[in-house]
């Protein structure tokens, strides 16, 4: 008897290890989906959902720059006709993609015809970087994780459903952290960086818009719009990395609180890093706790 339950189990480990196996296998015997994104952010969200059941691709991807910058490669073609889906957030955007779409023999995905997605319009332009928005970041997961789930087969499409399931997670930590420190932030917010606008898009009645120039650059009536709000409130200013920090305190002569925060998600040499949006945002948490009074800031 206890020679047959060793045989069994024995058999048992056996199919267990076979099935496994031949799960694995089921997976890298597919064709690898290639997908070709415009930006990096929008990599690093579709990175974050497949991880490494397919190969992610940002046209952005070994520039000098960032998006503002992009310049069109020749490689770029093959990259566009080689995918099997294409994703961008919007030709008024990325303007290259106009350019490219005579080559395109995929899919394609525009992020902007998404229903539901916040976007933030000034005076007659619109303000594409939707990836800051929380809320934003969580409907174009749902949204790719839906079409993506189409391509896999069962065992892959678990795997899939796990990724984005713990990106939501995190997603959710993310903006109780957010809620959070909305709640005990007393200050205004006058932000001076387009990207990070949309950061604070849920939050709007702290945000004071300011002119800026086509580039973004803080202009004489601004800085005078500036001292002359200061006289009636707290106020907290949020630069890009252009923006020189030093010579604004100094114009406000350390009144204002002034906070330099990253928004350019630039390309790396390691390839697409899947926790970029996630690290993003938990780096503006982090330095918005600048913008508390003292004591606060824990």
């Amino acid at each position: 008897m206890i020679f047959f339950r060793l045989k069994l189990f024995r058999l048992s480990v056996i199919v267990f290890f076979v099935f496994n196996y031949c799960s694995i296998n089921s997976i890298f015997a597919q064709k690898k989906l290639r997908i070709v994104t415009s930006n990096i952010p929008t990599a690093a969200i579709v990175k974050a959902i497949v991880k490494d059941l397919a190969k992610v691709e940002s046209l952005e991807f070994g520039q000098t720059g960032c998006s503002h910058g992009y310049q069109l490669r020749p490689g770029d073609i093959y990259k566009v006709q080689s995918a099997d889906l294409i994703i961008y957030i919007d030709d008024r955007f990325e303007h290259y993609m106009t350019k490219l779409s005579s080559f395109f023999q995929s899919q394609v995905i525009r992020l902007s015809e998404i229903e539901g997605i916040s976007l933030i319009h000034n005076r007659a332009s619109t303000n594409w970087h939707i990836w800051y928005d929380i809320n934003n970041v969580k409907l174009i997961s749902l949204e790719l994780y839906k079409l993506f789930e189409k391509q896999f087969d069962s065992y892959a499409r678990q795997m899939l459903f796990e990724n984005y399931q713990k990106l939501i997670v995190q997603l959710n930590i993310i903006q109780e952290k957010q809620i959070d420190l909305f709640k005990i932030l007393s200050t205004d917010i006058i932000v001076l960086d387009s990207a990070i606008e949309y950061f604070f898009n849920c939050n709007k009645a702290k945000v004071i818009k300011v002119p800026t120039n086509c580039h973004g650059a803080v202009t004489l009536s601004t800085i005078q719009q500036i001292k002359s709000l200061s006289k009636e409130r707290s106020l907290c200013l949020i630069l890009g990395q252009r923006h020189e920090i030093t010579h604004l305190s100094a114009l406000f002569h350390n009144k204002i609180k002034v906070v330099r925060l990253e928004s350019e998600m630039c390309p790396t040499k390691e390839g697409i890093d899947d926790k970029l949006i996630l690290s993003k945002l938990y780096d503006i948490i982090a330095k918005l706790h600048d913008c508390l009074p003292h004591g606060n800031g824990n």
